[in-house]
């Protein structure tokens, strides 16, 4: 009663027995080698399938990540370009600030200046506006004076003829 797997050579029989076995043996190691092929040639397809995929992914995400930095890039030289044209523009108001702080501290002079020379012409104005009115008071009294020696002469002279 021992047990026999067919495999083993060893309690089976021997002579032509033997052989088969061997045969078989060699036929289901050929078969094991055959199938091992089979399954790493399968693993190694699949995986080199992964691999593939993994590529194309990776591929991608280069591919997304150089058009991004191409857009950041851009975004960056817009920027740095904006915030040039901006500086340049505060140096302009800047330059434009001094002379405006110039302009107006030689206007404040000049005020400082012509301060004294219009009160005098104030003055003046107003002392030419009073020689004024009392030569317009003389003239009227000069008018008045003419009027009344006129009628005088004119009495005078009607007296005479009559």
């Amino acid at each position: 009663g021992e047990y026999h797997d067919g495999r083993s050579g060893s309690g089976g029989k021997s002579g032509k027995g033997a052989t088969l076995s061997k045969e078989q043996q060699h036929l289901e190691e050929e078969e094991r080698h055959r199938a091992a092929r089979e399954l790493a040639r399968t693993t190694l397809l699949h995986a080199l399938q992964t691999e593939r995929t993994n590529v194309e992914e990776l591929e991608s995400a280069v591919s997304t990540l150089q058009r991004n930095n191409s857009a950041i890039m851009d975004v960056v030289s817009s920027r740095d370009s904006l915030i040039e044209e901006l500086n340049d523009r505060v140096a302009v108001f800047e330059e434009d600030k001094m002379v405006l702080k110039a302009a107006l501290r030689q206007l404040q002079l000049e005020i400082r200046e012509e301060g004294p020379k219009t009160l005098a012409l104030v003055k003046e104005l107003e002392e030419t506006r009073e020689g004024e009115e009392r030569l317009r008071e003389e003239l009227e009294e000069l008018m008045q004076d003419q009027d009344e020696e006129r009628e005088e002469y004119e009495e005078s002279l009607t007296r005479m003829q009559g």
